[in-house]
């Protein structure tokens, strides 16, 4: 319960310092934007690659490289997570991490 409650303090000073609070969406709002703007050019090759006549052994290659990429994608859905997370850790140990 001590621990949720620093969070919280943590969490309530992080809001009221706005240079900090607007780093921490900044750099939030960008690793989504940098996702959706990867999804969307992989889908364009996709696309473009469809047009061309390849032989069978090319288009299966091609067809599971683009499997694995998906998949990958699927994946990326993890980044923000760890990068709130890592924020809200950050927050708890009230800056007393490694400074060099």
């Amino acid at each position: 319960m001590k621990v949720a409650s620093r969070t919280v303090q943590a969490l309530k000073r992080a809001v009221k310092d706005r240079r900090a609070f607007t780093q921490v969406v900044t750099g939030l709002i960008t690793v989504v934007i940098a996702i959706a703007i990867g999804a969307i050019i992989f889908a364009m090759l996709t696309n473009a690659l469809g047009q061309f006549h390849l032989t069978g052994a090319a288009n299966t290659t091609v067809t599971t490289l683009f499997n694995m990429t998906w998949v990958a994608y699927g994946l990326l859905v993890i980044i923000p997570i760890i990068a709130v997370a890592s924020v809200i850790l950050a927050m708890m140990q009230g800056g007393k991490g490694r400074r060099r």
